[in-house]
């Protein structure tokens, strides 16, 4: 009958083993072993603990800096998660829905264009400005109370594009830039690309609001349309002609993440 080996013997023995056998896994370590993306795994730690990811794991090759750039927008779309703005939601009367304030800042529009008619700019940036902040709470709103539908995904960026394509018109005949007339054309064609690949979708029967809602590259598209559009407002309300090109500047870089948007939406 044999005896054990006391209890440091054993952990020794069992920490060699773990080294020679390569982490326990079965088969011995080779340094020439590598991932999928091709880098070299490093060496084990003389420990025997696990191993932290490699960095490149996370973001594959040639997709790293679009990947990094998009996780610095990930926190802003993340806001209406947080608990304060959740609750604030839920002080919200029960008749206000998240369909009725989409519809809502969709009628807003025709205002938006009415002021931007009679060159009345200032209230005409206020009401832009409040129309596209309610974009935030019909999202918030459905989260909180749990109301996510496909419909709702679909309705809320066509109302997005109807105020942007709508205010974009308004101001193409004060802009003196002639390619203003090139991005609306283009922002149009996207819009259009775009909506009707989610109307393919709901025919299909993909009803999950996951399949319907803007991707990362949709809701940066949003931002930069919204700076642009009201840049553009801002150098017509005051005497500062170099806004202008900014804002026109800022829209063609929205047709950037309007592209990436459409792509990622076909996949």
């Amino acid at each position: 009958m044999s005896k054990k080996p006391p209890g440091k013997l054993i952990d020794i023995t069992e920490r060699l083993k773990r080294r020679k056998l390569g982490f326990g896994f079965g088969k011995p370590a080779s340094k020439n072993r590598t991932p999928a993306d091709g880098n070299e795994i490093p060496p084990p730690p003389p420990d025997g603990r696990p191993r932290a990811p490699l960095p490149s794991m996370k973001y594959p090759a040639g997709k790293g800096n679009l990947a990094k750039a998009f996780e610095m927008i990930r926190p802003i779309t993340e806001l209406k998660k947080r608990h304060a703005i959740v609750r604030a939601m839920l002080m919200l009367p029960w008749w206000i829905t998240p369909n009725g304030v989409t519809y809502f800042r969709t009628v807003l529009v025709m205002p938006i264009m009415m002021l931007l008619r009679y060159e009345m700019y200032w209230p005409a940036l206020a009401l832009f400005l409040f129309s596209m902040s309610l974009d935030f709470v019909d999202g918030a709103l459905a989260e909180a109370r749990n109301q996510l539908t496909a419909v709702g995904a679909f309705l809320d960026p066509l109302a997005d594009k109807i105020v942007i394509l709508t205010t974009i018109f308004a101001i193409s005949d004060r802009a003196p830039q002639p390619w203003i007339g090139i991005v609306l054309f283009i922002t149009c064609m996207l819009a259009g690309l775009l909506t009707w690949n989610r109307l393919s979708k709901l025919f299909e029967g993909r009803d999950e609001p996951s399949d319907m809602a803007a991707n990362l590259a949709g809701k940066s598209k949003l931002v930069c349309e919204t700076i642009g559009v009201s840049v553009c407002i801002l150098g017509l309300a005051t005497s500062f002609a170099w806004l202008m090109p900014i804002g026109l500047s800022i829209l063609t870089l929205a047709l950037g993440f309007a592209f990436l948007s459409y792509v990622g939406q076909i996949r």
